[in-house]
């Protein structure tokens, strides 16, 4: 077991970790050697310095890390076409500009599921689409994105659905604007434009 990172150079650390395998070991891991790597607090900054460079030698065709396994997942809110099989008890909402149509509000889009790999090299994208009035030249949107520790399986459909079941573990994301509810299956992580956020979504205005 290699250490890294800020705790990777704690001593402490190290000697528990090495202590509760020689007291505990694993089955398939019965000798373990707990060993710290050279200058560890430089160990990610290197590792990303080095990605760019392999990427600037490759025409950024190439990344150090070929691909990644998603820990956790993730969605995006979003309304969609009421059916009254498929929204049964949700939030519905009369659409503004055609009286006939119905929305099914706080719906979840999961974009990247659990166990999903994922291809540092290929940016996820997601096109929406919004209603806007005659006239209105809006240019951004808001968009609320949400992540779940769950596996696939139990992922919620929409907001309603999540606030009624259990609580999984969940880990801090960095985002900016967080803001923190009290819904227990899923955790809110930010409120930002997608236009700041193409990598996740990519929105789509069309008047009407």
């Amino acid at each position: 077991m290699i250490l890294s990172g800020g705790l990777g150079s704690s001593a402490y650390v190290r000697d528990q970790l090495q202590q509760r395998f020689l007291t505990s070991p694993h089955p398939n891991a019965s000798r373990v050697a707990v060993v710290p790597c050279h200058d560890p607090q430089l160990v990610v900054v290197r590792g990303l310095l080095l990605d760019q460079q392999q990427r600037w030698l490759t025409n950024n065709t190439k990344s150090v890390l070929a691909w990644r396994v998603a820990r956790a997942s993730y969605g995006v809110i979003v309304k969609q076409t009421y059916s009254p099989a498929l929204h049964f008890d949700e939030e519905v909402r009369v659409d503004v500009y055609d009286k006939t149509k119905k929305w099914a509000i706080n719906q979840i889009q999961w974009l990247i599921r659990k166990g999903d790999t994922v291809d540092p090299n290929v940016p996820l994208v997601k096109s929406f689409e919004i209603s806007l009035a005659e006239g209105d030249l809006t240019r951004a949107w808001d968009a609320t994105i949400v992540m779940s520790q769950y596996e696939p399986s139990s992922l919620p459909s929409s907001m309603r659905k999540g606030a009624s079941s259990p609580p999984p573990h969940f880990s801090k994301g960095s985002c900016s604007q967080v803001d923190r509810t009290d819904w227990r299956f899923w955790q809110q992580l930010a409120r930002s434009k997608c236009a700041t956020s193409a990598a996740i979504c990519r929105a789509s205005g069309r008047s009407s």
